[in-house]
């Protein structure tokens, strides 16, 4: 006999392993002072464009850009471009853990920068408070499939416009 619901003993997840996907995303770069050494450094973070689609108990699309932060799963392809583009942007812990997510690190003596004060802090790396902080963030746009699970995620910047495209 074929039931088709699983049996009351089996626990069934119903939520995806990812909850942000995007034909397209960007690649954003800025620079960020480190906590431990004082020096400038590279920092990189991820956004998706309005064609976006967030879930919540159902896959629902968003009208704004949105940066990514404490994101703790990637498509394999999406690692190695990251890797690519900075040596600095790397997984802190186990993927899949929520414990673990890609997180920057200093390029000089290799502290890890918060997601919290590159993301969530006015005037953080990807927190512009002027159009003038704004336009020294860079922004790749990557036409490629994008999915992730993040546990950070900030709507439109007012002064997304001003960031540089590359």
């Amino acid at each position: 006999m074929n039931n088709a619901h699983p049996s009351p003993d089996i626990e069934v997840d119903p939520s995806p392993k990812i909850n942000v996907r995007s034909p397209m995303y960007y690649l954003m770069r800025s620079r960020a002072t480190c906590w431990y050494c004082g020096r400038s450094a590279s920092v990189s973070a991820l956004a998706v464009p309005p064609s976006h689609e967030t879930w919540d108990l159902e896959w629902q699309h968003a009208n704004a850009w949105a940066c990514l932060f404490y994101v703790n799963q990637l498509p394999a392809g999406v690692q190695a471009r990251l890797a690519g583009a900075s040596r600095c942007f790397r997984l802190m812990g186990t993927e899949g853990t929520w414990n673990s997510y890609w997180a920057n690190h200093c390029e000089h003596c290799g502290a890890w920068f918060t997601d919290h004060d590159l993301h969530c802090e006015p005037g953080g790396a990807f927190v512009p408070e002027t159009r003038t902080a704004a336009a020294l963030i860079k922004l790749e746009l990557l036409d490629e499939r994008f999915e992730a699970m993040a546990a950070g995620y900030s709507f439109e910047s007012e002064f997304f416009a001003c960031m540089r495209r590359s």
